[in-house]
């Protein structure tokens, strides 16, 4: 999967982690559910963290408003944890997008 690539650390790589949901529009809640368990992973480590937010305003419109989608997805086995960081996220990439993300820089 991409998302093991973004084991390097770099911000290229988190991109191409957080390009994901532009590219699987058809994606099933399962599918989002497994591509949600690094988003969350990297976010909560201090490093991924910051990663993350860098990478944030290289994305397109069109790549956040997937973002969104896929992190506001919940299904049955969403645990409250695990929706709280996805919450965070999603506040993350709405502060991103004020400050001008969605560019495609």
């Amino acid at each position: 999967m991409a998302h093991n690539r973004v084991l390097d650390g770099s911000v290229e790589s988190m991109v191409e982690l957080l390009r994901i949901p532009q590219r699987f529009p058809d994606a099933t809640d399962s599918h989002k559910s497994t591509w949600q368990a690094p988003a969350i992973a990297w976010w909560r480590s201090e490093a991924g963290h910051g990663v993350m937010l860098t990478a944030l305003p290289k994305l397109t419109e069109q790549e956040i408003q997937s973002l969104e989608n896929w992190v506001a997805t919940r299904d049955k086995l969403t645990t409250q944890q695990k929706a709280a960081t996805l919450d965070e996220i999603k506040v993350a990439i709405s502060a991103a997008r004020a400050r001008g993300a969605g560019a495609g820089s």
